[in-house]
């Protein structure tokens, strides 16, 4: 959930080593109930209790700039080529050998997202086959379960 790095010795662990300015809560239904129970006082209460505690947490002051910019991601201009690329890539993985699970449609909705997002921060308004390269493997790689013998589990 919080996108941290530092990993100082235990007993000097505080808040601000363990929560990342921004935290994006996806698939709440998915974590287990704690998890849930702390996005869920994160995003209604705009804090968080760690150890009896409770810490207020700041709250985004440019919510409008956030808008602003995922608005104009998805006006980035994915060509119908793009997104057959995109499409294609996803479904190899499904049928590639010793893959036991590979790419659902949403893992390629969530490609292109992150392609739009990679040319705008390239100055650009349209994805170009290097986008999908670059971001393809990031977004994709905890999507694909190799087969039993590769570590994914049993038959």
């Amino acid at each position: 959930m919080s996108a941290c790095i530092r990993r100082p010795p235990v007993r000097s662990i505080s808040i601000r080593d363990r929560c990342s300015p921004i935290v994006i809560a996806d698939e709440v239904n998915r974590a287990n109930t704690k998890a849930q129970s702390a996005m869920l006082e994160a995003m209604g209460e705009g804090q968080i209790s760690v150890d009896g505690h409770t810490h207020r947490l700041r709250q985004i002051r440019s919510i409008e700039r956030v808008r602003d910019i995922r608005a104009a991601c998805r006006r980035v201009t994915l060509a119908p080529e793009m997104a057959s690329y995109i499409v294609a890539l996803s479904a190899a993985t499904r049928d590639a050998q010793g893959v036991r699970f590979g790419v659902s449609p949403r893992g390629s909705l969530n490609v292109a997202a992150m392609t739009r997002a990679r040319a705008l921060m390239q100055g650009r308004d349209f994805v170009m086959a290097d986008d999908v390269r670059s971001v393809v493997v990031p977004v994709l790689a905890h999507r694909v379960c190799a087969g039993v013998d590769a570590g994914c589990g049993s038959a």
